[in-house]
């Protein structure tokens, strides 16, 4: 079983293929500097405004939909498609 994140999607995979393959497969990290905690910061206080907030009154093109927590992991089910390969 694999742990994938949305960020690992958006920004290692961009940076790095073989740091996000090792990352994913053997659990082998890509050297990384600490995060300062003011961004963390900032992200939680962003996220917490939003929470009650109706996804239409946030932008014209967005659905009708309310926003009842901030960012956490999605567990997932195992799809397995017998014709597909895979190479990780």
């Amino acid at each position: 079983m694999y742990k994938l994140s949305p960020s690992d999607f958006a920004y290692l995979y961009e940076e790095c293929k073989l740091c996000y393959c090792l990352k994913v497969k053997y659990g082998i990290y890509q050297p990384s500097m600490p995060m300062p905690g003011v961004f963390s910061a900032i992200n939680t206080r962003i996220q917490g405004d939003l929470i009650g907030k109706n996804l239409s009154s946030l932008g014209k093109d967005l659905p009708e939909g309310e926003i009842i927590n901030q960012e956490g992991w999605v567990d997932s089910k195992i799809k397995v498609y017998p014709f597909v390969k895979t190479t990780i």
